[in-house]
């Protein structure tokens, strides 16, 4: 890491725009537009650059979601950070990033229910196998296991 922790989150970002020593918070989910031809303009400025800043529904992100990302990839001293407006979109996230066709998956059996239907319904439509463990009693996950986990 080049700064301590320290450092980086004294100098996590400058917003000039505002003229803020921190970026400032955006809560949002409808954003506001002068006419339908300025929404459809930063619409294609979107797909021309996802991560540049432009934003179009609150829940793809706002400035304080890339700045937050930012922080974190440094802190994490990782490629990049996704964020994610919820805990589901975070689980389909992960799964979707790393499971394939062919995969098998082993899951707890009280696992969060919206999970729970994604994996069990959904994932068959990708050739995903899902197998459930009981978490009090560990030798379930044992049965399950195959080469493909």
């Amino acid at each position: 890491m080049g700064n301590s922790f320290k450092t980086i989150l004294k100098r996590t970002s400058k917003d000039f725009k505002n003229r803020s020593v921190n970026p400032p918070l955006v809560r949002t989910s409808t954003m506001v537009f002068k006419s339908m031809n300025d929404l459809r303009q930063t619409q294609k400025k979107s797909l021309k650059n996802p991560r540049g800043g432009y934003f179009d529904y609150g829940r793809q992100g706002t400035s304080t979601t890339l700045e937050l990302e930012k922080l974190l990839t440094k802190l994490e001293e990782s490629y990049h950070t996704f964020l994610t407006p919820t805990g589901f979109g975070a689980v389909f996230l992960t799964l979707f990033s790393i499971l394939r066709p062919g995969d098998e998956l082993i899951i707890a059996d009280p696992v969060y229910s919206p999970t729970r239907n994604l994996t069990e319904k959904y994932l068959k439509d990708f050739q995903i196998i899902v197998k459930f463990y009981n978490p009090n009693d560990l030798s379930t996950i044992k049965k399950n296991i195959t080469k493909k986990n």
